[in-house]
């Protein structure tokens, strides 16, 4: 049998050819290995990843209801500042949400009193035939509230546990301000609210819809703040 020599060389030529050529080889077939799958990913629609835990996180423009420096709201200072809450109570611990009662607020009034340096009414009526089975510092409280004329019952009684209104606290602001109104309005506490405006304590805050929502400690010490920049 022939040997062909012709054959042989060529295989040999081209087996030399594939080992040089092999670097270049492995890198062009990874090339084409990672587009295929850049293109596939591109073909393909991104994936959704669905959390009904997320919430949406807006971020808010600074008010100048917050402090720069440390992040606690000027009318948090302003009670610590003025004996409202101890200086000892961390900003963190402070239940803003608390609803407050007619008697539960009245301490803060008393304060809200002594630091507006207001004058008592002794003719005030402050007997109240609901308030028997209250601790005697709230019993005083209320009556040192109603001495300044900042809060009164309604025939006799005093409501201690009903929460307090927003409609009832403009009405402790006004008149701290202004004293008692002719309450001849309907309803009653609408020319408090009228004179609130007037005064610029507020603006649209207090409206039909929300007047007899409840008082929250936040509200408190923002309108107790609130009423110290307003001469």
């Amino acid at each position: 049998m022939k040997t062909n020599w012709g054959a042989i060389l060529w295989w040999i030529i081209v087996l030399a050819l594939a080992w040089y050529l092999r670097p270049q080889l492995s890198t062009w077939s990874t090339a084409m290995q990672q587009q295929v799958i850049v293109d596939d990913m591109q073909d393909e629609p991104a994936a959704v990843v669905e959390n009904d835990d997320t919430e949406e996180v807006k971020v808010e423009e600074p008010t100048a209801e917050v402090e720069e420096d440390d992040g606690i709201p000027a009318w948090y200072k302003y009670m610590q500042d003025n004996g409202y809450k101890g200086s000892d109570v961390d900003f963190s611990d402070f239940d803003m949400n608390e609803l407050l009662t007619r008697s539960s607020v009245t301490p803060y009034l008393w304060q809200y009193a002594k630091v507006n340096e207001m004058n008592k009414d002794n003719a005030n009526k402050c007997d109240f035939d609901d308030i028997s089975s209250l601790t005697p510092d709230m019993k005083t409280s209320i009556d040192v509230v109603c001495q300044y004329g900042l809060m009164r019952g309604t025939n006799g009684s005093f409501l201690p546990e009903s929460y307090m209104k927003k409609f009832e606290l403009l009405t402790v602001i006004v008149r701290s301000k202004v004293g008692m109104l002719e309450e001849t309005k309907d309803p009653w506490y609408q020319v408090y609210v009228d004179k609130a405006n007037e005064l610029g304590i507020i603006g649209d805050e207090i409206n039909t819809t929300n007047r007899n929502d409840s008082v929250t400690t936040k509200e408190l010490g923002q309108r107790l703040y609130g009423s110290s920049l307003v001469e």
